[in-house]
């Protein structure tokens, strides 16, 4: 058994050293961190500066573990599968649970070094003052036992799914379920949920341990909650891969891999516009599924926060990184299918030209993602006139500004993940969500002047819309020359 995991674990070593993306982490968490010191250093923040960016320290290594989750536990296994090696490992004597140490090691040590290069910065902090050595202590055990948690439910969906697809949305769909109190208790709704779900919520418990003051054991029911779920999760990773998944067509269906192809009816005019609105986006069913999910979301917060208007600005606040997730998930499919299929190159054959072909993939995608595009705003645009908060011609014309420019920064995103994912494919979407996160960051905390008046403020988001189209502009003639290098070379 140790003989199998060993050579797992080395042959994983080797191969992760040498991986672009474990190493882009570690230095983009690197260079978050320096980018917090440099922000509180302009802030020029009082007593307890070291407090403040241990907080966003502690923070910043969370997200980076939640997303080395599903990006990387949720696929150490299913690329075995994938690959027709796994059979081979069980051909070889290897069991279960060696395969699951074996391939679940190395990125375990992959994910302890996420947390080890931050220590210095921990250091710096205690140098500034405010972080006693108990709360470095308890926010580090908290870190490990969150790692433990996230790393279970990685292994688990990797080892019942039968696609890297439905291995990375299913953990996703997880995860986030199991940060939502915390992300209700930030922004300071759902108090309920925060309530009953507070004292088993690791985030949460972390968030008390940067209070100035802190002394007490970091042992308490969420650390044993999510280290017994955690273990669980890995059990259940070692009896799952043997068989087949129960749930498995259910898991297929959410990722959107498999639909159900009509034979009946007549053939549409434009076939492309079908083929994205059917295939990529899914049809009518899932455009119906986006409304049910964004309408419960606005009946849910309307409840939540007992007034129609905070409903609206709640709902829309929950309800665009919902749509984002959905967006980005078939974006990335849009091309890359064709191209790793090898049809792009018979598409272009058609009567149609690119352009058109372009064009009306475009338009079936838009379509069937209508309701988690439209309800957002509409939300976003009826709050502005219904809140009692808004004052005046220039708070709304600012909200609607900003509004429309952040319309445009996430078509720029998803633009360049369309073009990452005609060369990386579903590496494309960990890659765009870093480089548009550190742009996001120094443009928010650098570029905009926000102790400034709103017509400063309106006259940047306006520059900053001008910049993002012909950003966009930009993207397009990178992807229309790329598909036509594709287009030739297959």
């Amino acid at each position: 058994m140790f003989h199998g995991v060993w050579q797992l674990a080395k042959r994983a070593l080797r191969i992760e050293s040498i991986r672009i993306g474990p190493n882009l982490m570690r230095f983009s968490l690197v260079l978050f961190l320096l980018l917090v010191i440099v922000e509180s250093q302009l802030d020029n923040v009082g007593t307890a500066k070291g407090l403040k960016i241990f907080k966003s320290q502690i923070l910043l290594t969370h997200l980076f573990l939640t997303i080395n989750s599903i990006f990387g536990f949720s696929q150490v296994i299913i690329e075995e599968r994938e690959a027709g090696t796994l059979d081979l490992l069980k051909l070889a004597d290897i069991n279960s649970l060696s395969i699951v140490l074996g391939k679940g090691l190395p990125r375990f040590w992959e994910s302890l070094t996420l947390i080890a290069v931050q220590f210095p910065f921990t250091l710096l902090t205690i140098t500034l003052g405010g972080v006693s050595w108990s709360q470095v202590f308890a926010a580090y055990v908290y870190l490990l036992i969150y790692l433990c948690l996230v790393a279970g439910i990685g292994l688990y969906f990797s080892a019942s799914c039968r696609t890297s697809k439905a291995a990375v949305v299913t953990t996703s769909l997880v995860v986030i379920l199991y940060l939502l109190p915390f992300v209700l208790s930030v922004f300071g709704g759902g108090t309920t949920i925060v309530t009953l779900a507070g004292e088993f919520n690791i985030q949460i418990k972390t968030m008390e341990i940067m209070q100035s003051g802190f002394k007490d054991s970091p042992w308490s029911a969420a650390a044993f909650v999510a280290i017994g779920f955690g273990c669980l999760f890995a059990v259940g990773a070692c009896f799952n891969l043997n068989r087949a998944s129960r749930f498995q067509s259910i898991v297929d269906r959410l990722a959107g891999v498999t639909f159900q192809i009509s034979r009946k009816g007549r053939v549409w005019k434009q076939p492309f516009v079908w083929l994205d609105y059917k295939f990529v986006s899914g049809g009518f069913l899932r455009m119906m599924l986006r409304s049910f999910v964004h309408l419960g979301i606005l009946f849910w917060m309307d409840s939540v926060q007992g007034g129609i208007s905070q409903g609206l600005a709640w709902a829309a606040l929950l309800g665009c990184p919902v749509s984002l997730i959905d967006a980005t998930w078939s974006a990335n499919r849009l091309f890359s299918d064709e191209v790793r299929n090898h049809t792009w190159s018979l598409l272009v054959q058609t009567p149609n030209s690119m352009r058109q072909i372009l064009v009306q993939k475009t338009l079936g995608w838009g379509l069937g993602m209508l309701p988690a595009i439209v309800l957002p705003y509409l939300y976003i645009v009826s709050a502005i006139f219904l809140a009692t908060h808004v004052h005046g011609l220039d708070d709304m014309m600012e909200l609607l500004i900003g509004s429309v420019v952040t319309g445009l920064a996430v078509v720029a995103y998803l633009h360049l993940m369309v073009l990452f994912s005609l060369d990386w494919h579903w590496k494309a979407i960990p890659a765009t969500l870093s480089v548009t996160c550190v742009l996001a960051f120094v443009y928010m905390w650098m570029l905009v002047p926000w102790r400034s008046g709103g017509e400063v403020r309106c006259a940047v988001f306006l520059f900053t819309g001008l910049v993002l189209v012909g950003i966009c502009v930009a993207l397009q003639m990178c992807i229309y020359n790329r598909l036509q290098t594709l287009a030739g070379s297959d």
